[in-house]
């Protein structure tokens, strides 16, 4: 998995575009904060350069944990998976 240390600067409000799919993740957000509840995994799928890495550095912002990633070629079985 791959760390990144720079998520800091990356917010939901600063995402451009997608305001819908903004919208329902800050939903989400809210209301995990609210329950005191950890929010579920998330999936993001698009091409390439759709700002997939983007919007994930924002989420974990917002809910204030570390970030890291895995491509899915990177997957071959669950253990791969795990931080």
């Amino acid at each position: 998995m791959t760390n990144h240390p720079e998520q800091s600067c990356v917010t939901l409000s600063q995402f451009i575009g997608q305001e819908r799919v903004r919208a329902a993740l800050q939903g989400r957000i809210d209301k995990a904060r609210e329950s005191g509840h950890a929010m579920p995994h998330l999936i993001l799928s698009a091409g390439q350069d759709m700002g997939k890495l983007t919007l994930a550095k924002a989420v974990a912002n917002a809910i204030g944990v570390d970030f890291s990633f895995k491509n899915c070629g990177e997957i071959s079985n669950t253990t791969d998976l795990t931080g």
